[in-house]
């Protein structure tokens, strides 16, 4: 069995549960707010780029890493992970498909909200920035992943759920706070800020990764965006998603569960 077989139980589970039903009817109203926000403004594709930008870079990686964070650990507590895998999965599949599931009901989510918001602000008449609105759900969607491949990694070897919530608020608050973080330690070394350096290591916050990713559409909300080239930034979130998921795939593979 493959990794598309535990991610196809996974979201029937979470159908089933409720999870996906409730998440996508909250971003549903969150799209049919901005939306008619939008219709109601004059500078309707500027309102609602922005609301999808809320959307999509604050309310989606928070679903991914709210589902995320005890995804493993409480498999590992409740005999739910041993279970599974006493069938023919590998645990790499397993990990993989868990990944996907969570990944599927984030972007799943995302794409009621921002079909909500485009359709309002469409049947209303107010101007749109079609490319605008793409961008931003699309940076919305790396950075979703990346929030579903950095928790998984940092709780793979975790049993406490509450541990595990612990680890991932303060990855989540770190990837706000890392530019500060970045700036107080080149202080302390005694590098020179703004150089190269602290440059590069800012762009490692997937925070501001996606911040420099917007700048592919003239969009500067980063001092990054007048430094590096945009796809720094898609490439940083694809490493923290695909390498972050990689890097939990190892590490349960070594459990004794």
């Amino acid at each position: 069995m493959t990794w598309r077989t535990v991610a196809a139980r996974d979201l029937r589970a979470y159908l089933a549960d409720g999870t996906l039903r409730n998440f996508g009817a909250l971003f549903a109203i969150g799209g049919l707010a901005a939306g008619f926000a939008a219709a109601g403004d004059a500078s309707g594709s500027t309102v609602l780029a922005a609301a999808v930008a809320v959307l999509s870079l604050g309310a989606a990686p928070l679903t991914a890493a709210l589902l995320a964070h005890d995804s493993l650990p409480t498999r590992r507590t409740t005999g739910r992970a041993r279970l599974t895998l006493s069938l023919p999965y590998t645990r790499r599949a397993y990990v993989l498909g868990t990944a996907a599931g969570v990944f599927g009901v984030a972007v799943g989510s995302l794409a009621v909200a921002v079909a909500a918001a485009t359709g309002v602000a469409v049947l209303a008449g107010a101007v749109t920035d079609a490319g605008l609105v793409a961008l931003v759900t699309l940076t919305g969607v790396g950075l979703a992943g990346a929030f579903v491949g950095g928790p998984l990694a940092a709780t793979a070897t975790l049993r406490s759920s509450t541990l595990a919530a612990g680890v991932t608020a303060a990855l989540y608050g770190g990837a706000l706070v890392w530019p500060a973080v970045v700036a107080v330690a080149a202080s302390v070394a005694g590098v020179s800020s703004p150089s190269a350096a602290t440059t590069a290591a800012v762009a490692l916050s997937p925070v501001q990764a996606a911040a420099l990713t917007l700048s592919a559409g003239g969009v500067s909300v980063t001092p990054l965006a007048g430094t590096l080239p945009w796809w720094v930034g898609a490439a940083v979130l694809a490493a923290w998603t695909v390498g972050g998921t990689a890097v939990a795939a190892e590490r349960f593979d070594g459990l004794e569960l």
